[in-house]
């Protein structure tokens, strides 16, 4: 069982430091002031995602049980302003970062479910896993109304016409 804790934290640490790669890119990208903070504070959540698996990966010798486990509850973005998704939706490169990003959450949602199943003979490994698939999704959830908000926006800014 071991291993496959091993195996699922390091894949969760490759999604999560792309996802951090991700952001960090799409800030830099961006010349307003808001976009910016929001994918920085984005990529700051993802580091400390990052973080937290790196550290689980670090004290897996002296883990016994895996009875000792806990995860807090990632904390609560802010609220998204109609500007904030305007300024996103006008801008290709930052529209394919939420594209992207919306992406790689549901990626992430999927290989967390995957090792829930691997791991439901141990149930603080499940439990484990289940809370790290709510963090997925409470990010996933957010990029996605992002996401289809700026839809509209963008084709309108672009002039595209439906067939």
């Amino acid at each position: 069982m071991k291993d496959v804790l091993i195996k699922a934290v390091k894949g969760g640490m490759k999604a999560e430091m792309d996802a951090v790669i991700l952001y960090t890119g799409a800030a830099e990208k961006s010349k307003d002031s808001e976009v910016k903070k929001f994918f920085l504070d984005r990529a700051e959540e993802e580091k400390k995602h990052y973080n937290f698996l790196l550290s689980y990966y670090e004290a897996l010798d002296g883990m016994g049980d895996m009875s000792e486990i806990v995860v807090k509850d990632p904390a609560i973005s802010p609220a998204i302003s109609e500007n904030f998704v305007k300024r996103i939706s006008e801008d290709q490169f930052l529209f394919s970062a939420i594209s992207t990003a919306v992406l790689l959450e549901k990626n992430g949602i999927d290989y967390y479910l995957k090792c829930v199943e691997d791991t439901k003979s141990i149930k603080a490994l499940s439990d484990f896993f289940h809370v790290l698939v709510d963090w997925e999704r409470k990010h996933y959830d957010e990029l996605l109304k992002i996401q289809k908000d700026a839809e509209e926006i963008y084709w309108r800014f672009n002039s595209f016409e439906p067939f």
